[in-house]
């Protein structure tokens, strides 16, 4: 592409000199359409410089993208029908607050735990173990898995502040 804008670029020069000396306007129409070619090969070759200096970066980071796309999909699940924080109102406010120790421990302690990890959080919720000695065991309070995801989900968002 260099060489064939040099080469537009000789004939642009050889064109317009003919044109001064001879005093004719002739070759002016060339001399337009050679500068919009020069135009159009400069351009060409810088988007294909381009291409091909960000291609082995694009291909890294739509790899990296694809991976955390998988990490994403792995860590949420579909709660769609069900409230959550519906169930918070009228299930967990009496014993959790999010930055107030209750019966429960506070969620601003507890959910950064599960470090975004939704399923893991869901399994506690749905069939909850004991886990610290300085509060009473969890009981199961009766959700149904879709319900539990979803508590799960909200609470994540809720203390990520997302």
């Amino acid at each position: 592409m260099t060489g064939l804008s040099v080469i537009s670029i000789l004939l642009i020069c050889n064109l317009l000199y003919a044109t001064l000396k001879n005093s004719e306007i002739k070759y002016s129409g060339a001399v337009f359409f050679l500068i919009f070619v020069t135009f159009a090969f400069s351009i060409i070759q810088q988007q294909i410089a381009f291409g091909n200096s960000i291609k082995p970066h694009l291909y890294s980071v739509t790899k990296k993208a694809e991976e955390l796309k998988k990490e994403i999909t792995n860590k949420t699940i579909s709660t769609t029908g069900v409230n959550a924080e519906e169930i918070y109102n009228t299930k967990c406010i009496a014993c959790h607050k999010f930055d107030v120790k209750l019966v429960g421990p506070p969620y601003q302690e507890t959910i950064p735990k599960y470090a975004g990890d939704v399923k893991k959080l869901s399994e506690f919720i749905y069939n909850p173990q004991k886990v610290n000695a300085a509060y009473p065991p969890m009981p199961n309070q009766g959700l149904k898995k879709k319900e539990a995801d979803a508590m799960a989900q909200w609470l994540i968002q809720k203390v990520s502040g997302k």
